[in-house]
């Protein structure tokens, strides 16, 4: 996992202070675990006040939830949550009826709109007879405009919006839609059909940890489809950019894929056991059944689609994506819970205090001399746990500021030999450096001023 690959990386590290400063040894268990406490509970503070920061989120904040997320995808949920089936437009798809270009992707520019009415047909005549229906279908394909370039309607268009309007009469059909109105609205369209945003939004690393809850149109807000199924509310002012806190509403908690080959064609299975995986060349071998009283949707998972993304589980296609987001959302609520900042100085003051205070003891105890270096790696790993917990509780607290607590205990120590290393230099020695200094000093601001002339 990449938490034990990070902690075999930096073991050294980590574990390369000492307790050897006078300040250690001079001080009692008592007042060294009081300062240790403290000192934790800034670098806390100090943390939430900069983890908005690009280079902290992605350096400390980012890092750390990944860890965590791919711990929490390892563990299989078997929640009784509503059921997701996903049908994918994938390799083998486009293989039986032609449409492959031969280099993972598909003949046209963009998925032919008579495909999509063919997998409505297919999907449809899956069900015919049987007494099951979906909750509701999503389309994940982009429907802004008409298929040909001259923004004409064409007759697959017109094919694709008869389908919609048919199919909408027995169950709710949700599409994608952005700012701009889609040239669908332009028709008389079943009620039953409805349009809601679903971009899933990738950080400026390129990982996709969360989805945008809303797109600004001038005054308008447009919600997410998820928020929408999930009857989720949420005040949001346009524009606004989240904090690093608030986009915790809107992460997507995944859960891992495993790959099963079927004879030659590959199928999925979630550890979240209510997604379900289908494949569109293959409906006619499914049981209705297992498309009742779901949310389904209909996306594409071929390399060359143009909506593959990398997530903290790996690369997977946008509607693999939206049905974890769905999944998220359907479940929490008000997404995952980040704890006030007033109970996270507390918890860092007591749980680092005790632990400076208790971990040596039982160093002494079972005769471990090194008992700094075992205070930290007993401190990351305990810090850890109880992150890890409650993550799978809902709940995100930060682990990383035990490194930051380390490297300022490093600094200090520092400052303290340096201090010792002055009062042992001569008088004069130690005017020819402050007179350096100044120097030096004068010398940098004047050339920083005549590079600012």
């Amino acid at each position: 996992m990449k938490f034990f690959r990070f902690l075999g990386n930096n073991i050294q590290k980590i574990l390369k202070g000492s307790t050897d400063s006078d300040l250690f040894q001079k001080s009692s268990s008592i007042k060294k675990a009081i300062f240790l406490g403290i000192l934790a509970m800034v670098s806390f503070a100090i943390y939430g006040l900069v983890k908005d920061r690009e280079i902290v989120r992605v350096n400390f904040g980012d890092f750390e939830y990944d860890i965590m997320q791919e711990i929490y995808a390892k563990a299989p949920s078997a929640s009784q949550s509503q059921k997701i089936a996903v049908i994918l437009i994938d390799q083998e798809y486009l293989d039986k009826h032609d449409l492959s270009d031969g280099q993972g992707g598909i003949k046209f520019n963009f998925t032919p709109r008579s495909v999509l009415a063919n997998v409505l047909d297919d999907f449809n005549k899956t069900l015919s007879g049987s007494g099951s229906k979906p909750k509701t279908l999503v389309l994940d394909y982009s429907l802004e405009y008409p298929s040909d370039i001259n923004s004409t309607v064409t007759k697959d268009d017109l094919g694709l919006i008869d389908r919609l309007n048919l199919y909408a009469s027995s169950y709710p059909i949700y599409l994608p839609r952005t700012i701009n109105k889609p040239f669908l609205q332009d028709f008389k369209l079943n009620p039953n059909i409805k349009f809601t945003q679903a971009n899933i939004s990738s950080d400026k690393d390129g990982v996709t940890r969360g989805y945008t809850p809303y797109l600004c149109d001038g005054n308008k807000t447009l919600r997410h489809l998820v928020l929408e199924l999930a009857n989720r509310e949420a005040k949001f002012t346009c524009p606004r950019e989240l904090s690093f806190d608030e986009s915790f509403r809107y992460r997507i908690l995944y859960k891992d894929l495993k790959i099963i080959d079927q004879g030659g064609n590959k199928t999925y299975t979630s550890n979240y056991e209510n997604i379900k995986f289908y494949h569109a060349a293959r409906l006619s071998q499914i049981d209705a059944e297992e498309f009742d009283d779901a949310i389904v949707l209909i996306g594409s998972d071929y390399p060359g689609s143009g909506d593959i993304h990398k997530t903290p589980i790996g690369v997977i296609s946008g509607v693999i994506a939206l049905a974890n987001a769905l999944n998220t959302a359907l479940n929490l609520k008000d997404g995952i819970s980040t704890i006030p900042a007033w109970i996270g100085m507390i918890c860092y003051l007591l749980f680092f205090g005790l632990c400076a205070y208790f971990v040596p003891r039982l160093a002494k105890a079972y005769h471990i001399d090194e008992k700094f270096d075992l205070l930290r790696l007993f401190s990351l790993l305990i810090f850890f746990a109880l992150a890890i917990v409650l993550f799978f509780n809902d709940h995100y607290v930060t682990w990383v500021v035990v490194l930051i607590v380390f490297k300022l205990i490093d600094i200090v120590i520092s400052v303290l030999k340096a201090k010792e290393l002055i009062k042992n230099l001569s008088k004069t020695f130690l005017v020819i450096v402050i007179v350096m200094g100044i120097i030096i000093a004068i010398m940098i601001v004047g050339l920083l001023l005549f590079m600012d002339i």
